[in-house]
């Protein structure tokens, strides 16, 4: 099975020049397969259907990179409930529902089946992993770790 990212949030940011169908026409003269979807977060249906266009241009989703962001030019005093109520519609629900939808996939008996043959430890993640490296980076042995991405993941990325 081909790895197949889903990235959202791909150009459009304030003060910046990038035009996503731009990165995609690059993208794609790399050999990288890549279909680009312009939608609107804010809508509470669009992650469903943004997990189904790549899945069916694309095959199973198998890394999720969250990189969209709503954000306004106003403070905690000037932000209107509209401005407000979008950008929690963007940054937080939609992320939900985008992590949602990428978790039923991997319910999936075959993708997970075929994931775990590609990970180098034999087995998914648990809570006590990731509770076992928070303990690390908080301890007095974890202290000279700072500002790190730390990729914790079995060696599947390596």
């Amino acid at each position: 099975m081909k790895r197949v990212a889903f990235i959202t949030g791909v150009g459009r940011r304030s003060g910046t020049e990038s035009d996503p169908f731009e990165i995609e026409t690059e993208l794609r003269n790399l050999g990288v397969r890549v279909v680009a979807i312009e939608a609107d977060l804010a809508d509470a249906a669009t992650p469903a259907s943004l997990m189904e266009q790549a899945t069916g241009a694309l095959g199973p989703v198998t890394a999720l990179v969250l990189s969209h962001s709503e954000s306004v030019d106003s403070s905690i005093l000037t932000t209107t409930l509209e401005s407000f109520d979008r950008h929690f519609a963007v940054n937080t629900r939609a992320a939900w529902l985008l992590v949602a939808e990428f978790a039923r996939q991997l319910l999936d008996a075959d993708i997970r089946t075929t994931l775990l043959a590609q990970q180098p430890t034999g087995r998914f993640g648990t809570p006590q992993d990731t509770a076992d490296l928070v303990a690390f980076l908080l301890s007095d042995k974890g202290g000279w770790v700072s500002g790190q991405l730390i990729e914790s993941n079995g060696g599947y990325s390596v």
